[in-house]
């Protein structure tokens, strides 16, 4: 599964902590994994590649209310950012189960 991430969502450190944190706070703090030029609109645009794996508690919905506590999914995050002096910004950040440990993969 791989889905494009629209919100900062709030992990956890661990499956069951109590420590919270988001995508972006855990993304920021963790290495560039590669560095790489896009093109899109004639531009080159200068990105940076990040990969991380987080845990996201499964939103609890209205019908699931009484229900016990919602369980956590276990997924990497892979940041494509463009550089902060680069002419035209570029973020994407995706949420999938695919193994993402390094360069390769998360590419």
């Amino acid at each position: 599964m791989t889905l494009l991430a629209r919100s900062n969502r709030r992990t956890q450190e661990g499956p069951r902590s109590k420590d919270i944190s988001t995508m972006q706070n855990k993304l920021g703090n963790s290495p560039i994994l590669a560095k790489f030029t896009v093109t899109k609109d004639n531009k080159n645009i200068r990105c940076n590649l990040k990969s991380i794996s987080a845990i996201l508690a499964v939103p609890k919905r209205s019908t699931d209310a009484k229900s016990a506590e919602p369980k956590s999914i276990e997924v990497n995050l892979v940041e494509v950012s463009s550089v902060k002096n680069s002419s035209k910004k570029l973020h994407w950040c995706l949420l999938t189960t695919l193994p993402c440990k390094g360069e390769q993969s998360a590419l």
